[in-house]
Parts: structure tokens; C-alpha cells; sequence
């Protein structure tokens, strides 16, 4: 069963969907400073189904539901924990010198009905929190949000949510691996200076191949 609204159709929206989530990071500079971190799991505080990417519906929300094929709370901790690798810093389970930590508060996406054709949104947001592990204290905290936006759409499907969803995905660990702050503390701690309010180190991304 499928809900046409104007002119941005909602394909099948009263089932559920199964999403593959993808995030591959895209950076090349290494950081001056690199030391062990321990990433735990963000803990999913939405208070729905930890596999839920979305709920259906253009309008008005549906009954059916993207799912991913992973938690939430796993997907973007694995990704945290690759971006902070090719970064170069190194990800421990356990006695590492920092843990980063967070809470999910918000991942979700939501189609935006037009006259001639429709959009797509997705936000995510995480209240993170880095410790520092030798003197257990929290050095760090800072809510970081992503976004992604996809115009001009006909039709509201299982592709277009991915795209969507994972654009937001790589604004958010972009906001994260880039906090000039969190940066600072993971800096000062290892050379013993002051933070400073610039960092030579800044994650460069990669630019895009051209086909």
C-alpha cells in the first residue's frame, strides 16, 4: 500500500523496511597527539526501537518503519571508533588514557512535501562526554548534532532514506572528530599546556574523487 501526498509518493509505508547503514571515514591528516581511547556504545535514550532509523510517512507518520540492520547506539559507535582510528588515534577496550562516552538523543528523519516535488531530512544528535581515564574526571563534554538533506524527490523509499540518514552520519562524526574543543583537552592533557583556542592538527577530509 502506498500514500501519494502532492506530488512525493511514501512507497509502502505501512510495513517495515530493512536498512543497511553505511559509513566508511574520509580523512588523511593524522593528529600531532595520538593516544589510546576507549569508545563505548552510545547509549540510545530515544525510547524506541534501537534499530529504528525512522518512522514512514510524508505527511503524517505511518505505522511501517525504516529499521537498520544494527543498533543505533553499535552503528555510530563503530563509526566513531574507525574515524578516531584513521585519525590515528588508537582505539583500546579497556586502560586506555580517555573514554568517550554519549548519550543518543535523537536520530531521525522526516520527508518535507513541496508542489512540484518533495525533500528529506535527517538529524542526529548525541550529548558526548570524554574522560580522562587517570584521574576519572569528565574533561570534555558537548552536544553534537549532524544533518543531511536530500531535494528535489518524487519519491520517499528505502534508498533515499540511506542517503539521507548517512549524509547526516558524516556531518556528525565531521562535528565531532572537528570540535575545536574537544581537540584542545586531548592536546593540553597529553603536553601538559593550557587548551588553546586553535589546533594545527584539524581533521582535513579527503576531497571527493571526480569521476
Amino acid at each position: 500500500l502506498c500514500v501519494i501526498a502532492g506530488l512525493f509518493v511514501q512507497s509502502c509505508a505501512f510495513t517495515d523496511s530493512v536498512i543497511k547503514l553505511d559509513y566508511t571515514p574520509n580523512y588523511s591528516v593524522k593528529v600531532a597527539f595520538p593516544t589510546e581511547i576507549v569508545v563505548k556504545k552510545l547509549s540510545d535514550e530515544r525510547g524506541v526501537e534501537p534499530t529504528l532509523i525512522a518512522q514512514k510517512g510524508v505527511v503524517h507518520k505511518t505505522s511501517g518503519r525504516y529499521l537498520s540492520e544494527q543498533e543505533i547506539g553499535d552503528f555510530l559507535s563503530d563509526g566513531i571508533k574507525a574515524t578516531l582510528s584513521q585519525l590515528g588515534y588508537t582505539i583500546v577496550r579497556d586502560g586506555g588514557n580517555f573514554t568517550l562516552s554519549g548519550q543518543l538523543m535523537k536520530f531521525d528523519s522526516h520527508g518535507i512535501m513541496g508542489f512540484w516535488s518533495g525533500a528529506l531530512e535527517a538529524s542526529i544528535q548525541a550529548n558526548m562526554k570524554l574522560s580522562d581515564d587517570k584521574s576519572n574526571t569528565i574533561v570534555w563534554h558537548e552536544v553534537v548534532s549532524g544533518n543531511g538533506r536530500l531535494e528535489s524527490l518524487q519519491m520517499d523509499g528505502d534508498d533515499n532514506r540511506k542517503e539521507v540518514t548517512e549524509k547526516a552520519v558524516v556531518n556528525f562524526m565531521k562535528r565531532l572528530v572537528e570540535s575545536e574543543s574537544l581537540k584542545n583537552v586531548l592536546e593540553s592533557r597529553q603536553t601538559g599546556t593550557t587548551a588553546r583556542g586553535t589546533n594545527q592538527s584539524a581533521a582535513v577530509e579527503k576531497p571527493e574523487k571526480t569521476p
